[in-house]
């Protein structure tokens, strides 16, 4: 029986073009994850990339995606602005300020100051959490008041 291997090599050949067959970090044009840090939604386009961000004691989320412009979602990391040495402007978009009981992320929602011990939250994460403050509350010293 005489075997042809045209089709055997055509076959494997198309493999290889698709990305399967090989070996390595070959692309996989099908992989979606979604990995969620801090409240920040991460889209990654391959398995290597998902396990880059997904793993929590070296993360690197560098390869994948996120929705920049849901400010909701996306981990507060601006400074407040000081107007004096005393007094900072919390936005609407949120802001961290160092002060002397620790680090704080603060949001302005509604005129409502909304502030939460620590940093690395979202504005919905603070929104929701955060102590509930007006604006121009004055805090070992320090006056927080939500920017115009």
């Amino acid at each position: 029986m005489k075997m042809n291997k045209f089709p055997l090599v055509a076959i494997a050949m198309l493999l290889n073009a698709c990305g399967g067959g090989g070996s390595g970090d070959s692309f996989n044009s099908s992989f979606n994850g979604e990995v969620t840090v801090n409240g920040q939604k991460y889209q990654c386009p391959s398995q290597k990339t998902y396990d880059a961000c997904s793993n929590s004691s070296n993360r690197d989320c560098s390869g994948c995606s996120t929705d920049s412009s849901n400010t909701d979602n996306s981990v507060i990391t601006a400074a407040c602005t000081a107007t004096s040495s005393s007094i900072y402007q919390i936005t609407q978009n949120g802001c961290t300020i160092n002060l002397s009981t620790g680090k704080q992320t603060g949001v302005c929602v509604a005129g409502s100051l909304r502030l939460l011990s620590g940093t690395g939250f979202t504005k919905a994460q603070v929104s929701a959490q955060g102590v509930s403050f007006v604006s121009g509350v004055r805090i070992n010293g320090v006056t927080l008041s939500c920017a115009a």
